[in-house]
């Protein structure tokens, strides 16, 4: 075995009291570290299968238990680190870097990156994860035009958030809040770089920049666009796809993962008042209700009910040339179609609280400030209809 702790009970160290000492057993390619763990327990009260425990009951047994259970936990971490940073690792390093006689130094793009591993490993949304390496990327340039691409998170100074937070607005010319959050996601990097013992203290800690009341406009496709991409015939029929998927979301509301994970068997469900898709977000865990309209109900018929979904990057591509294709002006993207559904029910008249569970959102105030776009003519038509002018 490459790698492998263990604990073992001293018996020829047995005390006048009749306990004995258990010590940890670092094995690292047959090289062997032994650290006492400073507790003590009766041979008959200790079980040498797997890891080493004590068998006895009581408060005092737990304890000591926790201790040996944290113990290995420590040092299997510290190892993991080693390797994952490509660190010199031996069983005396381990030891001397868990007895704090040896300190490693980590470069903050290291630890960012590992904190981004993380992520993709917990499975998290694909917009999430492309913020993640958004701000790893502006992370590199930052630090290389500061000339510190090495910069070892242990020396990170407190004004470095700030001061980061000044370059992405001012260089990169990104908005306030998007520069926030991604100061914020190092911030979160460093934190989990603290959890793990790579550094001794999070420098961002105290890092506090709040947030804007920005509002943007919310970009949708119009239904003049909508009858556009409705009547296009493409000679290549990758472009039907697309466009037909990217059609079926204008009027769902599903996300790319959404969709991905769509399967009609499973989350088309019928009622009195017509089929209806319920799923599962795979963003928030929370359900989205989606009556189908005629409109999707073809789509998924001409597809025998088992859309064709390619890759997200491809996806996105190909939504840029049908958008050409069709004389669009706007840079159609998958989730340009999540935001033209909520979009067309809020001008249909559709109650608010009905959008937000369609989308799928937890939270109205997301609903109402990232999806509530409500057009002119629809403001016009509600006063006049409202003061007895139509």
């Amino acid at each position: 075995m490459k790698f492998n702790i263990n604990m073992w009970l001293r018996k020829d160290r047995i005390s006048e009291d009749g306990r004995a000492p258990i010590y940890c057993k670092i094995n690292y390619k047959g090289q062997i570290a032994s650290i006492s763990t400073n507790v003590r327990v009766a041979p008959e009260e200790w079980n040498s299968k797997g890891y080493g425990r004590i068998t006895s009951s009581g408060e005092l047994s737990q304890i000591h238990n926790t201790v040996l259970h944290n113990m290995r936990a420590k040092l299997e971490r510290i190892y993991n680190a080693l390797i994952s940073f490509g660190k010199l690792v031996s069983s005396k390093i381990v030891k001397d870097i868990y007895q704090g006689n040896r300190k490693v130094h980590y470069k903050l793009v290291e630890i960012v990156e590992e904190f981004i591993q993380y992520r993709e490993d917990q499975g998290l949304a694909y917009n999430t994860l492309k913020n993640s390496r958004n701000a790893l990327r502006h992370l590199f340039n930052y630090l290389e035009k500061v000339n510190n691409k090495n910069l070892q998170a242990d020396d990170i100074d407190r004004c470095f958030g700030d001061d980061f937070l000044l370059y992405l607005k001012k260089d990169c010319e990104v908005s306030h809040n998007t520069a926030v959050k991604l100061v914020k996601l190092i911030q979160a990097a460093l934190d989990y770089g603290f959890k793990r013992d790579y550094i001794e203290t999070n420098p961002l800690k105290s890092f506090e920049a709040k947030m804007r009341n920005e509002i943007k406009p919310i970009d949708f496709v119009d239904d003049q666009d909508m009858e556009r991409l409705k009547q296009a015939e493409f000679e290549d029929k990758r472009h039907e796809r697309v466009r037909d998927i990217f059609y079926f979301q204008c009027r769902t509301g599903l996300s790319y993962c959404d969709l991905k994970a769509f399967q009609s068997e499973a989350h088309v469900k019928f009622a009195k008042q017509g089929p209806f898709i319920q799923q599962q977000r795979q963003k928030s865990s929370t359900y989205s209700v989606v009556p189908l309209m005629p409109e999707a109900i073809t789509i998924l018929e001409k597809y025998e009910y088992k859309l064709p979904i390619i890759s997200n990057q491809k996806y996105n591509k190909y939504l840029k040339e049908v958008a050409d294709l069709c004389d669009i002006r706007m840079s159609l993207s998958s989730h340009i179609g999540r935001k033209t559904f909520a979009t067309w029910l809020f001008n249909n008249e559709v109650n608010a609280v009905s959008v937000m569970k369609a989308l799928g959102h937890s939270d109205l105030k997301t609903t109402l400030r990232h999806y509530a776009e409500i057009l002119p003519k629809k403001v016009i038509e509600d006063f006049r209809q409202a003061f007895g002018l139509m």
